[in-house]
């Protein structure tokens, strides 16, 4: 199932997963990224460049092209890792309107981040980030479990059934 889903991943969604796993290894064979990824790449592999033109650039964008990395959870992670005391303010307005997966998502990147658990239960992922990860209720994880591997539809929600 991860090589299916690693397959049909974005190279965000590849490096995001890798970063969260702690690999270093990057398949790059897509081979034409943008100069989003080429920085989030540098981003998450923990690149010693400096890479604050590069964020300014992207911040910039939203107001040439219309694209707002504050809407974008991988985007927005990275840059809240590469410079916290700029970026956390936005990653904390984000987790205020996101899906329960997301929400623990940035919890487990960012430790002064603690998941908003009140929200809505919308997907089996989302139930089982309530139950288990917040509640830490195993009744019925098997059940829970099972629902959310047959709704596993990225590997972002991969990565929270395996961590549950």
């Amino acid at each position: 199932m991860e090589q299916e889903l690693m397959s049909a991943a974005s190279i965000r969604e590849k490096v995001f997963y890798n970063y969260l796993r702690g690999s270093d290894v990057i398949d790059l064979t897509d081979g034409n990224l943008s100069e989003i990824d080429n920085l989030l790449i540098n981003i998450f592999s923990n690149c010693e460049v400096d890479l604050g033109d590069q964020v300014e650039s992207i911040v910039r964008m939203k107001n040439r092209k219309g694209l707002d990395y504050r809407k974008s959870l991988i985007t927005l992670i990275a840059f809240g890792l590469y410079d916290s005391s700029r970026f956390l303010e936005d990653v904390k307005t984000y987790i205020t309107s996101c899906s329960l997966r997301d929400s623990y998502l940035l919890s487990v990147v960012f430790e002064q981040i603690k998941p908003e658990y009140n929200k809505a239960v919308l997907t089996p992922i989302d139930n089982l980030v309530y139950e288990i990860l917040n509640n830490n209720n195993y009744k019925n994880a098997s059940d829970l479990l099972m629902n959310s591997l047959t709704s596993v539809d990225d590997i972002l929600d991969l990565y929270v059934v395996m961590k549950a």
